[in-house]
């Protein structure tokens, strides 16, 4: 963090395109708060992106078989 100015920490997430300091969602930009430093997803996102990338990874599974 900044040192203990808040208007300078203001102005530097403001020039990143942060309104605040929380992380945003890479799928729906909603602002969340991490629980990790991996995070990349809010929580109902981070559901929605685990099924897709299962049935992805099914389908090419099927696919290898079916050859």
């Amino acid at each position: 963090m900044l040192p203990g100015n808040p208007t300078l920490e203001a102005k530097y997430h403001a020039a990143r395109g942060q309104v605040d300091n929380k992380s945003r969602c890479e799928h729906c930009g909603d602002p969340f708060q991490r629980k990790s430093n991996r995070q990349k997803y809010c929580g109902e996102c981070a559901v929605e992106i685990r099924k897709q990338k299962q049935r992805n990874y099914n389908r090419e599974l099927r696919t290898k078989r079916a050859l």
